[in-house]
Formats: C-alpha cells, structure tokens, sequence
C-alpha cells in the first residue's frame, strides 16, 4: 500500500474536472473523467460509445439542483446500455435498461 503526504494545496491539484450542463448533449469521450453537474430540470445526456480505449470507464453525476425538482436522463449509445447499480442520496432512481435511447 502506497503512502501519501498531502501538502496544503494538493486538493487544489487532485480536483477532478468538472463539467456543467444547461442544455441537453452528450459526454464526450474526452470528458468521462469528469464530475458531470446538471442543474435543469428535463435534460437527457448520453453517453460516449464505449470503445476499447474507454472500457470500465466510471461516469459520476451530480444533480446540483433542487430537491426533487430536477430530473436527468442518462443516454447510452448504439447497442450499450447501463448495467449495474447506482448510488444515490434519495430514492428516486429508476433504470429503464432501454437501448440507444437518443
């Protein structure tokens, strides 16, 4: 196991990029690293199509709205789809599993 010495400004340095979305789009491949923030109600983001180069790739989204007031729906491409589970603060996640939704 490795040993880390932070020093003051190292979570300057660690922060993930983020990106922030107000209209519906898609992930780019470049950005699944990222920290997706949505904040408007009724966007539907997808998903790049996976690839040999983004395999096991992990997707984290934050709805920084509203309480219960900002729904997100999370596209996959082509034939993928979203298998596995989700965290979540509140119960209101729901998975279609529907193929290539945009």
């Amino acid at each position: 196991m490795s040993t880390y010495n932070y020093l003051s400004n190292d979570e300057v340095r660690n922060q993930v990029a983020q990106s922030y979305y107000t209209a519906t789009g898609d992930i780019s491949e470049s950005d699944l690293g990222n920290d997706h923030n949505v904040a408007v109600d009724a966007l539907t983001i997808g998903l790049p199509l996976i690839t040999s180069g983004n395999l096991g790739s992990t997707v984290f989204f934050r709805n920084t709205g509203a309480d219960a007031a900002v729904k997100l729906v999370i596209s996959p491409k082509n034939t993928n789809k979203i298998v596995g589970s989700m965290t979540q603060a509140a119960a209101v996640f729901s998975a279609s599993g529907v193929l290539e939704k945009i």
